[in-house]
């Protein structure tokens, strides 16, 4: 029992994965990896809120599941491999509510390392950052996405930020990962949120991918 606005905060989770060997030609074996979710009491991806309230709605967001995961580039910047979540202005939603845990250093994306990700000094995307945002301000983002303002657009996951596909628009690249996911809503009073293919909680490699392929 929590009275908003409340945060939870994202922790660490066992996943299970279907492993399949087949090989391909005469030169590479492939190894495929299937995740299995489990929305179950007491599985990785369970969760279940109840709004008990007998009039008053209440307004939901997923922001972020974790930090940016990067890797050496052999220069002087780090590569991101995956930036998680929402983000807005090439800001990192989680970051706008927890700058303490934002890069102190810029990042950078692409084989060509020509698109950044700044967070040097008070920088967060093209964002000053002073202090943190509240729930409302997120919020307001939230909302206005949603109602798809000219003004304010949200985007999810690195590509969508850069070639600009909106959260709530079909991707302009060729994958559907995003398609049926939903991050804003609304309980209604007497009804819950439970954990649902619809809700992507798990910061794995690839978030909305279930299969993981390597070769060797």
């Amino acid at each position: 029992m929590v009275s908003p606005p409340y945060i939870f905060e994202n922790n660490s989770v066992n996943i299970v994965y279907d492993s399949l060997t087949y090989v391909m030609g005469n030169r590479f074996l492939y190894y495929q990896l299937m995740l299995k979710h489990d929305y179950g009491e007491g599985g990785a991806e369970y969760f279940r809120i109840i709004n008990h309230s007998v009039d008053k709605p209440i307004e939901f967001f997923f922001a972020g599941t974790q930090d940016v995961v990067t890797e050496p580039s052999g220069g002087i910047m780090e590569l991101v491999v995956f930036l998680p979540g929402v983000y807005y202005k090439k800001a990192p939603i989680y970051y706008l509510l927890f700058p303490e845990k934002k890069y102190k250093h810029n990042l950078s994306w692409g084989s060509d390392m020509k698109d950044i990700f700044y967070f040097e000094g008070n920088r967060c995307g093209d964002i000053e950052l002073t202090s943190a945002w509240s729930v409302e301000d997120v919020m307001k983002l939230y909302r206005a996405e949603y109602r798809h303002s000219p003004d304010t657009i949200l985007y999810v996951d690195t590509r969508a930020a850069l070639d600009g596909s909106r959260m709530t628009e079909p991707p302009k690249y060729s994958d559907h990962r995003l398609k049926d996911k939903i991050f804003y809503g609304i309980i209604r009073p007497g009804e819950e949120l439970k954990g649902n293919p619809s809700i992507g909680l798990l910061a794995t490699p690839w978030i909305f991918d279930d299969v993981i392929e390597s070769s060797r």
